[in-house]
């Protein structure tokens, strides 16, 4: 795990040094580790501060920054992560979801210390849709045109994250479908990440 780390590391400083875009450089170096470490198999691939909370943030946090009723709680998030209070938990599917929001959206992550993010890779058992998979994690929580919504929680879930943060109140931060999350836990002998909006992590 240190060897993928160290190289990782390296291909960001590598890319970062030549002007590739930051979140195209946290992609890459994604799917070379992936590669690295093998197909379907579960790997962390960038390690974030011993000690600290980890939360996951969906997409929906980032665009959250331009959004007149989100902005404040959303800037105070990212600016706790900068501060130290919280690493900063993504997947590729974040990273897949931020590579098609404008420019600024992407930029929130690009400009956040790398020391604060941690970059978790997606698995068969966390994929909501893959095909031949039996019992995917989360499936029956969501319907299919919400799959990725699935997979944060299933990748917040597998990697044991201690929050999740969203503004989506329709299929992530909702009472029934927290139920059903924790529900699908439980039964799976995972520990349930609390699942919040930023308003109520942020300090004020």
């Amino acid at each position: 795990m240190i060897d993928a780390v160290e190289i990782q590391l390296a291909v960001v400083r590598l890319l970062s040094e030549c002007g590739v875009g930051e979140i195209d450089v946290l992609r890459f170096a994604h799917y070379a580790i992936a590669g690295r470490i093998g197909e379907n198999e579960i790997g962390v691939i960038m390690i974030g501060v011993e000690g600290t909370l980890r939360v996951y943030a969906d997409t929906s946090v980032f665009g959250g920054c331009f959004d007149d009723e989100f902005r404040a709680e959303s800037v105070g998030f990212f600016e706790e992560v900068r501060a130290g209070r919280f690493v900063l938990v993504v997947s590729d599917v974040t990273l897949d979801e931020l590579g098609l929001a404008p420019e600024p959206v992407r930029r929130i992550l690009a400009d956040l210390p790398p020391s604060r993010i941690e970059v978790v890779s997606s698995s068969v058992e966390s994929n909501p849709v893959g095909a031949g998979h039996a019992r995917p994690l989360h499936a029956g929580v969501v319907g299919p045109a919400s799959r990725n919504d699935a997979a944060h929680i299933a990748l917040a879930t597998i990697f044991g994250a201690d929050l999740v943060v969203s503004w989506n109140f329709k299929h992530i931060v909702h009472f029934e479908k927290i139920a059903g999350y924790e529900g699908v836990n439980s039964l799976r002998g995972y520990r349930s990440p609390k699942i919040f909006s930023p308003r109520e992590v942020v300090q004020n």
